[in-house]
């Protein structure tokens, strides 16, 4: 048979890695391209499957280690922008993001930094929030990865799309602001995983304080509270047409955190986004005043032997 390979240096080089038990090879330049798969595959029904879309590293090791291996990807400042570990299922089955078998294996890192906080309370996992950050800029990177209690790493290159125009500050503008916005994102999550555990508390409270019409009437009023303090931060979707059906949140009005999330804000971005900012610095001043108004009720609960109410915690915006 004839093999067609697109990089043959890990091959080239397992005699070596063979004789020093492990080795973390040194990826290729890699190149953020832009895939679309917007065909029904008449035109690529006889082509060649497209290279994993990211930056390919490889690793050597005479055994599988204890516990998978963890990757770590730094900047050129040597500061670490994403760790990649643990499982996700595929098939229903856990399989680790780093394979950890007795030979050659492979990892893709797709360019993207480490994502926001989740919102866990979220209807379907998928609506959870972004698993990834934003997409790194062009640029000098390092890998780095225990193996046999040695530490390995190599840089490597990370190249634009060169069907793109843009410059270096014109990448960095992109990345910048989807920084800045799923980093918003993240803090929306924050309050609506406190959120979460107060609804539960006051649920809880409310139960405890049948019997007590005043405490009872308390509780009910902070729920109400919580309530619109809730749906000021996202309208909670439960499926894939509420979008259609009805308008969207503080959560659901994000600027920039997906399609589109390498593109140079433009100015009528920037309009939208000082509009967003507004409203997020609204929301977040009512979360707080609801979050230091219920130190009352908390009180209240300690005083009667029961318990105060979980998860009232002030966030920084």
């Amino acid at each position: 048979g004839v093999w067609v390979l697109d990089d043959a240096s890990s091959i080239q080089q397992l005699a070596e890695a063979q004789q020093a038990g492990v080795m973390l090879f040194k990826p290729r330049t890699s190149y953020e391209y832009h895939y679309h798969s917007n065909d029904e595959g008449i035109y690529t029904r006889y082509s060649g499957a497209n290279p994993p879309n990211g930056a390919i590293v490889d690793f050597y090791q005479a055994k599988p280690q204890a516990k998978a291996p963890v990757v770590q990807i730094l900047d050129a400042k040597g500061t670490v922008i994403r760790t990649i570990k643990g499982t996700h299922k595929v098939k229903g089955k856990n399989v680790p993001f780093v394979t950890n078998k007795a030979g050659i294996n492979r990892f893709v890192w797709d360019f993207h930094e480490t994502g926001p906080t989740l919102w866990m309370g979220a209807a379907r996992e998928k609506y959870r929030g972004p698993k990834v950050g934003a997409l790194a800029v062009p640029g000098t990177y390092t890998v780095r990865m225990t193996l046999d209690g040695k530490t390995l790493s190599q840089s490597f290159e990370v190249k634009p799309d060169p069907r793109d125009h843009w410059t270096q500050a014109d990448y960095q503008a992109g990345f910048d602001f989807a920084t800045t916005y799923l980093a918003k994102y993240g803090k929306i999550d924050d309050v609506l995983n406190h959120l979460d555990t107060i609804g539960k508390s006051l649920n809880a409270a409310a139960a405890a304080a049948k019997g007590d019409a005043s405490l009872a009437a308390q509780v009910t009023k902070a729920q109400a509270e919580r309530n619109a303090v809730f749906s000021a931060f996202t309208a909670d979707y439960k499926n894939d047409e509420d979008s259609i059906q009805r308008p969207g949140s503080l959560r659901e009005s994000v600027p920039r955190t997906g399609f589109g999330e390498q593109q140079p804000p433009t100015a009528a971005t920037l309009t939208y986004a000082a509009e967003f900012d507004a409203a997020y610095t609204a929301a977040f001043a009512k979360y707080n005043a609801f979050v230091q108004s219920l130190s009352g009720l908390s009180s209240e609960l300690r005083a009667k032997g029961k318990k105060p109410v979980a998860g009232a915690i002030t966030i920084t915006p």
